[in-house]
């Protein structure tokens, strides 16, 4: 599930599709209408935890924006919450991506649609959003280790922001646990 904060800023960053000044409306206004109500459809789904729905949506939004870091960041996101999403079938728990070798593709699509959204990021805040989102892939893949490197580099660019210190701890913790010698 994507976070309430991190839908905050994905709106927020989306929503210029919706202004006048957007590269793509003021390329085609045509496709003014028709990527707010992608959009819409794509934060509808993921409310409602539908993440592997959103992935095509997404796609389409970042393929039409291919200069917005923040459609390249829900995509990224999208792929991230697709990989891990569960749902109770037959009485049982299951990935709604059954396959793991399909949830490893998501998660590697997710850490280059992260790394766009770095590259084209316009502040050090959007930048940092995007390493911290990179840091959380790496962490669940088993890679603590680039995952503290990432939010370092965040750190570095802006030692005041206040979302790095509990990312930090958790990265630092998942790697004295990773290294930690099992009895």
């Amino acid at each position: 599930m994507i976070p309430y904060r991190a839908r905050t800023a994905l709106l927020v960053g989306l929503l210029a599709i919706a202004s006048p000044e957007s590269a793509s409306a003021a390329a085609d206004p045509s496709l003014e209408l028709p990527l707010r109500e992608l959009h819409a459809r794509a934060l509808a789904l993921s409310d409602a935890d539908l993440h592997s729905e959103t992935l095509p949506l997404f796609r389409e939004l970042a393929g039409r924006m291919p200069s917005n870091a923040s459609a390249h960041l829900a995509l990224g996101m999208a792929c991230f919450s697709a990989s891990s999403e569960m749902e109770l079938r037959s009485g049982s728990i299951r990935f709604v991506v059954p396959s793991s070798q399909e949830r490893s593709r998501m998660l590697r699509e997710a850490l280059v649609e992260m790394r766009r959204s770095l590259e084209l990021a316009p502040n050090v805040q959007e930048r940092n959003t995007a390493r911290i989102w990179i840091a959380r892939t790496w962490l669940l893949v088993g890679y603590p280790g680039e995952a503290l490197a990432e939010l370092s580099l965040a750190r570095a660019q802006a030692p005041e922001d206040p979302r790095l210190d509990s990312e930090i701890a958790r990265a630092t913790l998942r790697l004295r646990l990773a290294t930690t010698p099992k009895r």
